[in-house]
């Protein structure tokens, strides 16, 4: 349980936008060393297209500065200031769909660079949680192959019920694997029943 400052709960609650509004750059940011870094790029997103990379850190969103954004979540222990970092990185993307965002990272090698993405329709299926914005549950199951076995390797962002028949679908197709795992990198909680 995380509470949210009043600017992020703000930037989060942001324009209010219908589901079918809601627009992706195409990547995921979360706390990674005290910066919002890029964790995940859909491979057939907007961002992957302009070529965004794992790893790049997220420093400005149409001119605000990351950095100063994060220093208004700073405090508290380490899981509220993930989730607190994991909502502003939310907030910062979020956008109606057709819009662009002028985005500054640093990539692996730590020089700066520029992207202009332009939102596309959110993936996932539109959950809505308590206060928070509409949220887009996704997941994804797929088989890895090591050394000769087969091991179920299961991801999703949120913990929603939207996915839960899709959980188990993904746990019983991989039951008689070598193994599952279940990869929660990035996934910030969600409804307690799941």
């Amino acid at each position: 349980f995380a509470i949210l400052p009043a600017p992020v709960a703000s930037d989060l609650s942001g324009p209010a936008l219908q589901s079918g509004e809601v627009g992706s750059l195409g990547f995921d940011v979360g706390p990674v060393d005290g910066h919002l870094t890029v964790t995940r790029v859909d491979a057939d997103g907007p961002a992957a297209r302009a070529g965004v990379r794992t790893g790049w850190i997220l420093s400005r969103v149409s001119g605000r500065s990351v950095d100063d954004a994060l220093a208004s979540v700073a405090d508290g222990d380490d899981h509220v200031r993930d989730f607190r970092a994991w909502a502003l990185g939310t907030a910062l993307l979020r956008g109606r769909t057709g819009t662009s965002a002028d985005l500054t990272f640093l990539d692996g090698a730590g020089a700066t660079t520029a992207r202009q993405i332009t939102r596309t329709p959110e993936p996932g299926h539109p959950v809505k949680f308590g206060n928070l914005p509409t949220l887009f549950a996704r997941l994804d199951a797929r088989p890895m192959e090591r050394n000769g076995r087969t091991i179920g390797v299961i991801s999703f962002n949120v913990w929603m019920t939207a996915i839960s028949r899709s959980l188990d679908e993904a746990i019983d197709r991989f039951r008689s694997s070598k193994g599952i795992v279940l990869d929660l990198r990035g996934n910030p909680g969600g409804v307690l029943t799941m």
